[in-house]
């Protein structure tokens, strides 16, 4: 499949932007997303509430069960409670799963055979449509894109190769539990997706063993969160790259693998999704919706894992404080941040339950 690529005209030199949490502002992309996020939400009542689970690994089910079960008996036992409540009420769950509460969630395998919604294959064809025209919606607005056949460039035409996120301090506003005798136990950990939709796993790391309101964690030297290479993903300019990270008190069990694994079925749905949509008015998985998925794959899969995550937060992960997604658009090979190397220190709020952070986090440009 042939793309056309975007890149800067005689490679001058231009800005580069970060955004953070981007909103997801088309209304048909939203209901999309919002669909398979009901989707994910239908295996939480099936797996909350005992139902017979599909054996595949790669289920909803399995992937929600995995969690669940690392949660306190007593967590799990309340959750339970609260999904039996929603599901008995024919409006609660329809609020909380739209389309999916009209099935029969009782059959095992019945969110493996799920498929769009018909006036939603009608949306994607006329949305191939209005991305052909328009490009992709990812990139920061202030980057000027112009459409061009890709050449090679020489090693002398990049100013830098690498980028990378750093975090520089963290700051605790409110500990969590209303100052409760004993102090905060603060690790963060997440996923990284580059220019090319590769998923890698952050590890979780400790920001404190002893925080108390009023204190900071200043790391020495600054946190390298993590590292690309912008010569990867071919000559396609400018190129997106993202870090989402979880604030969390003390972890149940690797929540960052999770999130990294729950990231990748989020993406392979969408995929999916959008093939199936594509079949069923009479298309491919290439051309212009081809285009389309890989413009805005990476900027819906965020806003619905970033909603999934928000939502069980709600129902059981109590001591997940937050989670912040980061977006950096490379504009160019010769890109900089207004003429410096480093972006300006970020400063971001962090508020889950009962306590309060700052993180104080920047992009900076290497050779």
């Amino acid at each position: 499949m042939s793309v056309a690529v975007t890149r800067l005209p005689e490679l001058k030199p231009t800005n580069s932007y970060e955004v953070v949490d981007p909103p997801l502002a088309h209304p048909r992309l939203r209901e999309i997303a919002q669909d398979i996020l009901n989707e994910f939400k239908a295996s939480v009542f099936r797996v909350g509430l005992g139902m017979s689970l599909p054996t595949e690994r790669t289920s909803w089910e399995q992937l929600v069960r995995e969690r669940m079960e690392r949660a306190p008996a007593e967590v799990r036992a309340r959750v339970s409670q609260r999904l039996k409540n929603v599901y008995d009420n024919p409006q609660l769950r329809a609020r909380e799963l739209g389309r999916f509460a009209e099935l029969d969630l009782t059959h095992p395998s019945v969110l493996l055979n799920v498929q769009p919604p018909r006036a939603q294959r009608a949306a994607l064809r006329q949305l191939a449509q209005l991305f052909k025209a328009q490009g992709s919606l990812a990139f920061h607005p202030e980057v000027q894109l112009e459409r061009a056949s890709g050449t090679d460039l020489r090693p002398q035409d990049y100013l830098h190769t690498r980028v990378r996120f750093m975090l520089d301090k963290v700051y605790c506003v409110d500990e969590t539990w209303l100052d409760w005798p004993g102090s905060d136990e603060i690790g963060m950990g997440g996923f990284s997706v580059d220019e090319t939709g590769e998923v890698e796993k952050i590890a979780a790391f400790t920001v404190s063993n002893d925080f108390d309101t009023g204190e900071t964690r200043d790391f020495k030297p600054d946190k390298s969160v993590r590292t690309f290479s912008v010569k990867e993903g071919g000559e396609n300019w400018p190129k997106v790259y993202r870090v989402t990270l979880a604030m969390v008190e003390r972890d149940w069990g690797d929540f960052p693998g999770w999130v990294t694994s729950l990231y990748e079925k989020v993406k392979g749905r969408l995929k999916e999704y959008l093939a199936t949509a594509a079949a069923g008015v009479g298309g491919a998985i290439g051309g212009p919706l081809g285009a389309l998925v890989g413009a805005v794959a990476g900027w819906v899969v965020g806003w619905i894992v970033d909603n999934i995550i928000g939502w069980i937060k709600s129902w059981w992960e109590d001591d997940l404080i937050a989670t912040k997604t980061f977006t950096l658009t490379h504009a160019g090979p010769r890109a900089t941040f207004s003429g410096q190397a480093r972006s300006p220190v970020a400063k971001r709020s962090w508020i889950g339950g009962t306590g309060e952070y700052n993180t104080f986090s920047y992009w900076e440009l290497l050779k």
